[in-house]
């Protein structure tokens, strides 16, 4: 009762004053400007309060009369919703105070808190203050001021020190999750940027890539000035809906056409459309049904017989063998699904966890290991029974046949997600799903909602980089004919741009002559240049037919006829075709059945039809003989002539770095050169092909460029779904283990905390010290000391990126690490002092330093060469990834152990997100906290202690996550691996002060 406690409270005349100084890349005056819109200021350092859990703007606005504008500031009152748990509050504030001082470089305003004052709060004003860093004028330092008459409970018991801690660490994070992302998109510093919002941009090719990016641009950014050129005359890219002549309402995918279980970013950019447009039923999805695999000599297969169908051979004396007998569907389940559970830890294993859809760049061991064609790679991984559903999955989308693409681009794009929603027991989206309105419609809902400016068959003639920065753009008019685009001679047209957004491959898309290779435009910088046009891209071809049978077609119970011999064979990747597609049935899955069919109102009519061909990259085949091919194969279905062409789409598919170019970290470099020279390069061969890529790299871009990467936790938008929403987690935790794992953690609470009061005071200065001590001798710290003196102040002391702040000499991490830190990975910054690189580039260099010490602890579980692990290494990789949710509980209370001597207590709970180890109050962070203040404090706990054991536990095959709550102290300890992004923006934390003396 905030009435009764009220009469409790009384106030000291002095004032409590709460500070917070960081540094901010952002010129003095510049960082200064968000202050003279005081709305705007609140909008934006509230930007990510939550309500619930979900997402509240605080909707600032100036009271009437409305504001009052003095010399470029604003004053009057403002009003906002703050929102706090469940609750929001109306509050109304005044800026009354500016001082600007442009000689010195110091900018300060104040603002007070009018209605209503939250409990206990009592003339609460602050100040903030921008003052511009010596040496250099991009950087400023910022220190923001909270003053407020000092609380008293009773006249004896101060509340000044919990307000003082609470606003601290909220202030740090709305320094962090708000204020940092906004200036990297509003006051960009630096070679690497995203376009302002005032910025005239120019986006070159209107296919997939480049209308998401306009989309994002627009959406998240306020980009209002954007240009999109297209070259030919419709947009889409390799996205080509035509509408079916005999049928209404068919539509025929010419090239892109279906979406798999993993598609998540595309779906949630689908409702995102639906929300802007209001229009509910847009992209609707519709799963085919039917397949019919075909071979010479023998009767078609279902798609599940196929899958099937390629076993491997037991020996006799195999336990798979005698199963394959007596229960031989639930045999050929388990070894599929055996097959399934190795290739999703290899795939980690290599991988790792991570972010979007391209993976970090992988260490040499990792593309050593992997360094064969995919085929290879599963063979040699006892992993052939998954060779047909690979193909279905890979080679009939035209990523390349299995027995040549190399391993690590097939693993691109079958990643876990994909097999594990294949293989799903409750499905929540379809195997394959096709768009009932066509992927064209995706694009013209884009182009509807943004009402983007899209100029057709323009082409880019000329670029050149003026001094200023901006770009000369030559653009000259073209004309399409029979699918070839080419200049018409007409005027050109010169403007200025500001940023460019190259969203169209080197290589025109088109249909051309056999070395007739044309350059979408050659105006690149040396480093664009020397990966863009390399001789170690390579590409295959791509072409899809629709025709029509001159005579109906009887009764079809599959939509897709594939040869499975092109698929997985010799005749693979050789232009053949290897597949046929009947639109028709394909949207209409109900008519795959007799009995639907004797009822369907087209009965006995004309279908027009879908066939495909590929050639494998590196192969040169011209249009003539795939012509020929396919006219061979359209006279052996249907009599010689008996169809007739309606369209055909040629392209040039699968555009990637060859396995010198992966050796050479070609697709990384070329991730590196994003937003450099106010440039943006996201054609669809810049990763992968798919759809799914192109939004995850935009997404992955836009969130890093915009700083939104260097905060805890997974990206906003990444829709990979949580460890929660798996099908384990569904099934196993949440119906069947949730209960008796609850039950089992109070018993084991209460003796665990009654064990822990009784022996934590004498394990404290004993055995607790000891481990301590045993940490820092396992990764080989030097002169650790006695085991005695291992309070938690000497062990941070002593420990690796902390140790050279109080001797004031190079991180011990970066001593050890700078050669091969400079030969593999010369892009990360160059410090003195290892806490100030970001997570990303922390995680990179601390990775890079344990496998050059070689640390002892738990010695027996560590893998250096994954072929020869130890037996332990490889039984806890297979429990950790077989089942999670038991491996989760036990690595929670284990941590509870293991991890006592650096967090204190923490103990086993469950909760809405699988359960975990949580430690109320991390002992860590609060002695950091106190030593070395609150920035260096932080940093610690996320740097020290959260990366740098999630980085060696996932070299023990033990993977686990730590979720630090700065604000409240704790942190939750979870067995589930770290993801982490392939993108850094290689942010610095200059402004950390390493410390003289403790």
């Amino acid at each position: 009762m905030p009435s009764l406690l009220a009469k409790l409270i009384t106030y000291r005349s002095s004032q409590v004053e709460v500070v917070v100084e960081t540094g901010l890349d952002v010129a003095a005056k510049a960082g200064f400007g968000l202050c003279r819109d005081y709305a705007q200021f609140i909008d934006v350092i509230l930007g990510q309060q939550t309500l619930d859990g979900q997402k509240k703007s605080p909707n600032a606005r100036w009271m009437e009369p409305g504001c009052e504008v003095r010399d470029g500031f604003a004053y009057g009152q403002v009003r906002y919703d703050f929102a706090q748990g469940k609750k929001v509050t109306e509050i109304i504030e005044k800026p009354y105070d500016v001082e600007e001082d442009d000689v010195a470089g110091v900018y300060t305003f104040k603002y007070k808190m009018l209605d209503p004052e939250p409990f206990p709060l009592r003339n609460h004003w602050c100040s903030w203050t921008m003052t511009r860093e010596p040496g250099d004028t991009n950087r400023c330092r910022l220190k923001w001021v909270r003053h407020f008459d000092a609380p008293m409970i009773l006249g004896i018991i101060p509340l000044g020190p919990m307000l003082h801690t609470k606003f601290l660490r909220s202030a740090n994070t709305i320094i962090d999750q708000a204020l940092r992302p906004w200036y990297r998109k509003n006051h960009p510093s630096g070679d690497r940027r995203l376009p302002l919002p005032t910025d005239k941009v120019l986006v070159v090719g209107a296919g997939p890539s480049g209308l998401h990016m306009s989309h994002l641009l627009k959406n998240r950014l306020g980009v209002k000035d954007i240009t999109v050129v297209e070259l030919t005359d419709r947009v889409g890219g390799k996205t080509v809906t035509i509408d079916d002549k005999e049928n209404p309402g068919i539509v025929h995918e010419l090239g892109t056409c279906y979406l798999h279980p993993a598609y998540f970013a595309v779906r949630k950019l689908v409702q995102e459309l639906r929300d802007m447009s209001g229009d509910q039923d847009f992209g609707k999805e519709v799963a085919p049904e039917g397949y019919a695999i075909e071979g010479p000599g023998r009767e078609p297969y279902s798609l599940p017989e196929w899958v099937t169908s390629k076993l491997q051979g037991q020996p006799k004396w195999s336990p798979w063998a005698l199963s394959r007998l007596l229960i031989p569907k639930l045999d050929t389940a388990a070894e599929i699904l055996t097959a399934k559970g190795r290739y999703n830890r290899l795939h980690q294993r290599y991988f790792g966890a991570y972010n979007y859809t391209m993976p970090p760049k992988l260490t040499p061991e990792s593309l050593e290991a992997i360094d064969m064609s995919f085929g290879q790679f599963l063979e040699s991984n006892r992993m052939s029974a998954l060779l047909p559903i690979l193909a279905y999955g890979q080679t009939c989308q035209g990523y390349g046949s299995i027995e040549s693409t190399p391993a690590f681009w097939a693993m691109c794009w079958i990643t876990p997600e994909l097999l594990n929603g294949y293989f799903e027991v409750k499905p929540d989206y379809p195997k394959k799903a096709m768009f009932r309105e066509g992927w064209r419609s995706i694009w013209d809902k884009m182009k509807e909602v943004n009402d983007l400016n899209i100029e057709m068959n323009t082409k880019v003639t000329s670029i050149v980089r003026k001094d200023d920065g901006k770009m000369e753009v030559t653009t000259s008019p073209t004309v399409t004919d029979n699918q070839k685009t080419r200049l018409t001679g007409g005027d050109s047209q010169t403007r200025d741009f500001d940023y460019l957004v190259v969203a169209a491959p080197m290589l025109d898309p088109l249909p051309r002559e056999s070395g007739e290779e044309k350059l979408a435009f050659d105006d690149l910088t040396e480093e664009q240049a020397n990966l863009l046009q390399s001789n170690r891209i390579t590409n295959g071809h791509f072409r899809t037919v629709l025709f029509t049978p001159r005579e109906p077609q009887p009764y079809l119970d599959t939509h897709l006829k594939i040869d499975a011999d092109r698929v997985i064979g010799v005749e693979v990747g050789k232009g053949e075709v290897f597949a046929s597609r009947d639109s028709y049935l394909a949207l209409n899955p109900d008519l795959c059945k007799l009995e639907a069919h004797q009822d369907d109102p087209a009965r006995g009519h004309k279908r027009e039809q879908m066939a495909y061909q590929y050639v494998e990259n590196g192969r040169e085949t011209s249009e003539e003989e795939l012509e020929a091919k396919f006219v061979a194969w359209a006279d052996g279905e249907f009599g010689a002539k008996g169809f007739k062409i309606r369209d055909r789409r040629s392209w040039t598919y699968f555009q990637r770095f060859d396995r010198v170019g992966l050796e050479e970290a070609m697709p990384w470099k070329l991730l590196e050169l994003q937003g450099r020279d106010r440039t943006l390069i996201v054609h669809a061969s810049t990763f992968f092909e798919s759809v799914l890529d192109i939004v995850n790299y935009n997404n992955m871009i836009v969130s890093g460029l915009g700083g939104e990467l260097n905060r805890l936790g997974p990206p906003g938008d990444d829709y990979k779904p949580d460890y929660v929403q798996t099908q384990h987690w569904k099934i196993f935790y949440k119906w069947v283990l949730r209960v008796p794992l609850t039950l089992l953690s109070l018993v084991t609470f209460v003796i665990w905390t009654a064990l822990y009061i009784v022996l934590r005071p004498i394990l404290g200065v004993t055995l607790i010290r000891m481990q301590r001590k045993y940490l820092q001798t396992a990764f080989k710290t030097e002169n650790p000391g006695p085991w005695w003196k291992f309070n938690m102040s000497h062990f941070l002391a002593v420990s690796p990126s902390v140790r050279c702040l109080i001797e004031n000499e190079e991180d011990a991490v970066i001593t050890k690490a700078k050669e091969e830190l400079e030969d593999e990975y010369p892009e990360i910054p160059k410090v003195d002092w290892a806490l100030r690189w970001n997570y990303r580039d922390y995680r990179t260099g601390v990775r890079l330093w344990q496998k050059l010490i070689e640390p002892t602890y738990f010695k027996a579980l560590q893998s250096k060469d994954d072929p020869k692990a130890p037996s332990l290494h490889r039984v806890v990789n297979w429990f950790s990834t077989t089942f999670p949710v038991i491996y989760n509980y036990v690595f929670s209370w284990n941590a509870a152990l293991m991890f006592n001597c650096l967090t204190g207590y923490g103990v086993r709970i469950e909760d809405e997100r699988g359960g975990g180890c949580y430690v109320p109050r991390c002992h860590m962070l609060r002695v950091a906290r106190k030593e070395y203040g609150e920035d260096a404090g932080n940093r610690m706990c996320t740097h020290v202690c959260k990366i740098f054991t999630e980085e060696y536990m996932a070299t023990l095959g033990m993977p686990c996550v730590l979720e630090p709550d700065q604000e409240k102290g704790s942190c939750m300890i979870r067995g589930v691996p770290e993801a982490t992004p392939a993108f850094s923006d290689h942010e610095v934390a200059w402004w950390l002060e390493p410390a003289q003396t403790k």
